[in-house]
């Protein structure tokens, strides 16, 4: 059995990162970025790779595991992101979301805003300010149904930039303005106004996409994909 890690968060980010480069991969990530490595201040990290980086980034926590000689877990696999569990010092589990995918159901936001990426400090690369607004946006509204309040203040002065209002345009149609303000004033949105909203996106994206109806859509876009549990300590 492996021994439980003795690696504060900061030393296994670093080794993260070290492993990362080895496999010509960066860490690019869209929020929640700002304290990193220093100190995780939510409750996992995201991070951005392209579709044909994902086995990469699968042999990258392989092999975190076998330098820290600690639990790391692919705890759950979908059609956009791979989620891993890593032990670190104190027995505390930190989670690593490795967002291949930007897609919500058919709706496919990671090609809507520009991918070109800055480095934010030695070990990490973020997206343009209205590039990480937008993607933080339709995280929390698309998955969850909510506005992302916490990022406003961080990218305050993007809510009204030409940039982040023409992203929000493309994705929301005719809902974009309200959402755009009710954002500014700090407002969340009730469930049924949410819904309707995502409802409306998916039939745009169907209708822009594919020109098909809802059930000729492959079932995984659906429901996702099994929930598994690997342990890549091997």
């Amino acid at each position: 059995m492996s021994e439980m890690s003795s690696n504060s968060f900061y030393e296994t980010f670093i080794n993260l990162h070290h492993i990362a480069e080895v496999e010509n991969l960066k860490i690019i990530m869209y929020r929640n970025y700002e304290s990193l490595p220093n100190k995780l201040t939510s409750r996992d990290v995201d991070i951005y790779c392209q579709p044909h980086e994902r086995l990469a980034w699968r042999r990258v926590f392989q092999k975190l595991a076998r330098r820290e000689k600690n639990k790391v877990f692919l705890i759950w696999s979908s059609y956009y992101v791979d989620k891993f569990s890593v032990s670190i010092k104190g027995g505390k589990k930190i989670e690593f979301d490795i967002n291949f995918q930007l897609i919500w159901y058919n709706v496919d936001f990671g090609s809507v805003f520009s991918n070109k990426v800055e480095e934010f400090n030695s070990k990490i690369s973020i997206f343009s300010p209205p590039s990480c607004l937008f993607i933080a946006f339709c995280h929390s509204f698309l998955y969850g149904g909510n506005l992302p309040l916490k990022h406003v203040d961080r990218y305050n002065d993007e809510l009204n930039s030409e940039i982040f209002l023409s992203y929000m345009q493309k994705m929301f149609g005719v809902y974009a303005p309200d959402l755009v303000a009710k954002l500014s004033n700090r407002q969340n949105v009730s469930r049924q106004y949410s819904n309707i909203i995502r409802v409306y996106v998916m039939i745009r994206f169907l209708k822009d996409s594919y020109g098909l109806g809802l059930f000729q859509i492959p079932m995984r876009y659906i429901w996702g994909e099994r929930k598994v549990f690997l342990n890549m300590n091997y």
